[in-house]
């Protein structure tokens, strides 16, 4: 969870839904509560570990879309979930739209886990996908230079998990032309 909050931390303007889903055994109802408390533990731990309970929202499901068969119970150990899916991204594109004469360069970061060259083809990697999205939601790739930096330059140590998951991130920079 730790983990998660840091991330979310890193990217402010980033919203979720935490979903709660149970397996199928047992009354249709309490299963829905109980997906309902699985998903509003899960955001009351995200707010408890500083992520504002503005920027998440928890739902229930019940035993709806279930993602392992049912009959097993192995399957149904797999259905006892919470999973959670990013509803509000960063605004940078909208910025960038009112601030036509303003370029962006994208920087995609990693951990130290792995190889260097690993590293720096996953931050190009990293970097590239997020040029990508912007020049999809209209921003001219003339504007945009995407470059990776491996793991050059942590902002935290990559001695914890939760340090090693905020080196892995991407950055936005915006130059005047």
């Amino acid at each position: 969870m730790g983990n998660i909050a840091a991330i979310l931390k890193a990217y402010p303007n980033v919203h979720i839904k935490i979903g709660g889903y149970t397996d199928n055994t047992g009354d249709p109802q309490r299963n829905l509560r109980l997906s309902q408390d699985r998903a509003d533990a899960v955001m009351a731990d995200l707010v408890a570990l500083g992520v504002s309970r503005d920027r998440l929202e928890a739902q229930g499901y019940g035993d709806q879309f279930p993602v392992a068969d049912n009959s097993t119970a192995e399957g149904r150990a797999k259905n006892r979930r919470v999973s959670m899916r990013v509803t509000q991204k960063s605004q940078i594109a909208g910025d960038l739209r009112v601030y036509p004469d303003v370029r962006a360069k994208v920087a995609g970061y990693t951990d130290d886990v792995g190889s260097a060259e690993r590293n720096l083809e996953l931050s190009r990697k990293r970097a590239n996908s997020v040029m990508a999205e912007l020049v999809h939601k209209g921003i001219s790739p003339d504007r945009l230079a995407a470059e990776g930096y491996g793991q050059q330059d942590p902002i935290a140590d990559n001695s914890t998990a939760e340090g090693r998951a905020m080196n892995r991130h991407v950055s936005v920079g915006a130059t005047q032309k």
